[in-house]
């Protein structure tokens, strides 16, 4: 046994016990990543999981994932997978080729963040990156200006496939 101490207590007493699980609005952020993990995935692959924290304008300390296919059944999904994975990394400022996940653990880049409506009934909405910005920009384009997209699954040419975006 280990006494927690009285800093302990007090803070304890003073936390809220309510955490919001709703997606933050739709719009551009600059955003951080605050933790990355390799996670297998139904059908034997594995993906990049991503802990991603709003710095701001607003939101600031919310929190959200995304994970991104690196081996998986699909090549379609895998190459897109890896390519957002690319987008994020060139619009963090990095450049070669990372080799560890500890490597995008701290990157901030900037994004134009989404709510994606679940496929699961188990889950609500939850964010998703729409698009990467460099976070040298001092402003966000115009949507004319034809930011880079994140293309999503569901977009991809070919025969639709009986898996859900998670089984891949």
């Amino acid at each position: 046994m280990a006494l927690l101490g009285n800093s302990f207590a007090s803070a304890f007493q003073a936390a809220e016990a309510t955490v919001s699980y709703q997606p933050i609005p739709e719009g551009d952020y600059s955003l951080k990543i605050s933790g990355a993990e390799m996670k297998a995935t139904r059908s034997g692959g594995s993906m990049l999981k991503l802990s991603i924290e709003v710095l701001g304008p607003s939101h600031k300390g919310r929190k959200f994932f995304q994970n991104y296919n690196i081996r998986c059944a699909s090549a379609e999904a895998e190459r897109i997978g890896i390519q957002q994975l690319k987008m994020l990394w060139l619009a963090s400022g990095a450049s070669g080729t990372p080799t560890d996940t500890d490597e995008f653990v701290g990157r901030v880049f900037r994004a134009k963040v989404g709510i994606e409506e679940s496929k699961d009934d188990r889950y609500g909405p939850q964010n998703r990156i729409q698009r990467y910005y460099p976070v040298e920009q001092t402003t966000m384009p115009a949507m004319t200006s034809n930011p880079v997209s994140a293309p999503m699954p569901e977009a991809a040419n070919g025969p639709a496939s009986t898996l859900k975006p998670w089984e891949f």
